[in-house]
């Protein structure tokens, strides 16, 4: 998929790829080694962005995310061929190739303001991101009817009942319906419905979990389950902040070409500087790597973990004990915690695990501070650190 990334820019960027097979010719009829060189360091720059989308590919996520990231990065190679004719017309000039160069149309940078042309390609972006947003509340819309409809449910007992009522008055909440069932994904979890769908929101247990969990672990569990529905940690939430982020590294890249646009129509030598440039690699670099991190689903799901564990702890302060031995149980039981060396090798770079791993929740906890929005950049950082060691995916 990654490949195809890389051929959906390179399609919205054909024509200036042609113009450079063109260019090629004639610099190759000149026989003028510098020309040669400059133009290769034109055509390797012009690659770059191509040869880096490939890296973009994520293996957890639906084929709408994929069809979003493809229509994206066809509308920027297509402002990037109109930045890139014009930077090579001037790159003509300077050669004194006019004469024999083929006529290549291309949108003159001063056709219309730089405002307008930002606004109409916003405008396009806007309508993919809304469609993006749209799909996911659907999709979860179906996801949860048919679950609820499928699902085995037990009556709960009244010591659930009881443990569960007062957790929900603690949290200043109510109207949340509590179901008991069988399930090997998870002791518990939130079911959140979506704002045009009737009924309420629901916290559902296991039958093994209200048999073998004592009243303080449960009393725990409850209460970060409740968290996720109070700050409405829905599936499409995490979409947006993925697909803003997505936007976002597209923005940086249309604004770049813009003041390339606006440079070469003055100074030539000073724009093909900042094509060229090391600092502009290292800037496209960091871009890659703040989206490759931060527009995963796995970072906002890890991150709607936490807050749901710290911020339990700061509305039930005497929780924090039950949360600490609730995680250390599902750490001894969680087979994610001791597989084998040659699986957890290559699913170090590859698996973006939705939970961090339980020691650093465990520590998270044992060293307590209270939630706040520093803990975003924080655990950018932290994700930065495992990415690199491979550490904390699965549960090392």
């Amino acid at each position: 998929m990654g490949v195809i990334y890389s051929i959906s820019f390179m399609f919205g960027n054909i024509f200036a790829y042609a113009r450079l097979l063109s260019l090629t010719k004639l610099v190759i009829q000149k026989r003028n080694i510098q020309h040669f060189y400059s133009f290769l360091l034109i055509l390797l720059s012009h690659l770059v962005p191509a040869i880096i989308v490939v890296m973009f590919f994520q293996s957890n996520v639906s084929i709408f995310y994929h069809l979003i990231m493809i229509a994206a990065l066809v509308m920027t190679g297509i402002r990037w061929t109109k930045i890139w004719s014009e930077v090579l017309d001037k790159f003509e000039e300077q050669l004194d190739l006019n004469e024999s160069a083929p006529p290549f149309k291309h949108a003159n940078i001063n056709q219309r303001p730089i405002k307008e042309q930002f606004i109409s390609r916003f405008k396009k972006q806007l309508i993919l991101f809304i469609n993006r947003i749209l799909i996911a509340l659907f999709k979860r819309k179906l996801l949860i009817e048919k679950l609820m409809s499928e699902t085995l449910l037990f009556p709960p007992s009244k010591r659930i009942v009881k443990i569960f009522m007062d957790t929900q008055e603690q949290l200043g909440m109510h109207g949340i319906e509590l179901f008991i069932t069988i399930s090997s994904r998870s002791p518990g979890y939130a079911y959140l419905k979506p704002w045009f769908r009737k009924g309420r929101n629901a916290v559902v247990l296991t039958t093994e979990a209200c048999e073998e969990f004592s009243d303080e672990e449960l009393k725990a569990l409850i209460a970060h389950e409740l968290i996720h529905i109070k700050y409405k940690d829905y599936d499409f939430k995490s979409t947006l902040f993925s697909t803003s982020t997505i936007f976002l590294f597209i923005a940086g890249m249309l604004t770049y070409v813009y003041i390339v646009g606006i440079i070469s129509a003055y100074l030539v030598y000073v724009a093909l500087v900042l094509v060229l440039a090391i600092p502009v690699m290292m800037i496209v670099f960091l871009g890659m790597l703040i989206y490759l991190l931060y527009a995963k689903h796995g970072y906002w799901y890890q991150i709607r973990e936490m807050r749901a564990d710290r911020k339990a702890c700061e509305l039930i302060p005497e929780i924090r004990l039950g949360l600490i031995k609730l995680l250390k149980r599902m750490q001894n039981e969680n087979m994610e915690t001791n597989i084998p060396w040659y699986r957890k090798l290559p699913e170090r770079y590859s698996r973006w695990h939705t939970h961090p791993s339980l020691d650093y929740r465990i520590h998270l906890l044992q060293n307590y501070k209270k939630w706040s929005y520093k803990e975003y950049i924080r655990h950018f950082f932290q994700t930065l650190k495992w990415a690199i060691t491979g550490k904390g995916w699965s549960g090392d």
